[in-house]
């Protein structure tokens, strides 16, 4: 156990949450067909999915974090984490793994709270309904990449080279054409998630941190685990002949680094950095010229 946590840790945040979302979906599967057999109902899920009913919610408000991480269709978790996989490392590698993972959570709860308010002051939609799936997360994580690098281009299957702008207006249309339909919910959640990774986009180009509430929260969670002896995991050198602590610290000095030129770019454009300057995105960010 303490080996597997060892391997947890030094992996990268994408990874960690591409791990917790295919572990939540295998113990779910396995408590499905443990308890329900081979005709089962899906109240294995239940616990674990939030709905618009404020008396049901009550009684599970975990659900609130916990929906995020869990699906019930494989396809679902295929699309979901095959688009965090790419979206996340992009992310990463531009803003760190720490901004990652609060986006990744805020844009969860910003769908949440969409789905939640629109469809308790909407009279014609149900507010029974449950939810869950990590798409407003990635979501969240998509604009906000996009907004922040509007005239990047991907490749695409069929239509090549795309600007992530209309990419991301592509999506979001959808998302809009699809309210009022089967799954208005799930528009809902994408849509909220959206919004969250604009606000942060923008802001952040501001000079605003949208994400300091949550990494404070996230700080403070970590706080609990280190200093409970139970979780203590063994200090190795990691496979660069470096200790955890070491390789982590390390780690975090790029990102700062790596934030600190973002900045200077979002300020002064691209010429305005240095050989020097160009050369560390080059090496540990990429170019993002």
């Amino acid at each position: 156990m303490k080996n597997l946590l060892n391997t947890f840790k030094r992996q990268s945040v994408t990874n960690k949450l591409l791990i917790v979302n295919a572990l939540f979906f295998v113990m779910l599967r396995v408590g499905q067909f443990v308890l329900e057999g081979t005709s089962p109902s899906g109240k294995v899920y239940l616990p674990f999915m939030i709905t618009a009913d404020l008396s049901e919610l009550v009684m599970k408000p975990w659900s609130i974090l916990t929906h995020m991480f869990v699906h019930a269709e494989f396809l679902h978790l295929f699309f979901n984490m095959l688009f965090l996989f790419f979206l996340g490392n992009m992310f990463e590698r531009s803003f760190g793994g720490k901004n990652l993972l609060a986006t990744y959570l805020t844009s969860g709860l910003g769908g949440f709270l969409l789905y939640f308010i629109a469809l308790n002051i909407h009279p014609a939609l149900p507010v029974k309904v449950n939810a869950l799936g990590a798409s407003a997360a990635v979501m969240g994580i998509f604009i906000a990449y996009a907004a922040s690098f509007p005239e990047r281009k991907i490749q695409l299957i069929l239509l090549g080279s795309v600007a992530l702008k209309w990419l991301a207006l592509v999506y979001v249309g959808i998302d809009l054409i699809g309210l009022g339909g089967d799954n208005t919910g799930g528009h809902l959640g994408h849509l909220g998630g959206a919004a969250y990774g604009l606000l942060w986009a923008t802001q952040r180009k501001k000079g605003r941190d949208m994400n300091g509430f949550m990494n404070k929260i996230i700080v403070f969670f970590e706080r609990i685990f280190k200093t409970n002896r139970s979780f203590e995991v063994v200090k190795r050198p990691g496979p660069r002949g470096k200790t955890d602590e070491q390789y982590n610290y390390e780690r975090s000095q790029v990102t700062k680094r790596i934030d600190q030129i973002l900045d200077k770019i979002s300020r002064s454009g691209w010429d305005s950095l240095s050989k020097s300057e160009k050369d560390f995105l080059s090496k540990h960010g990429g170019n993002v010229k």
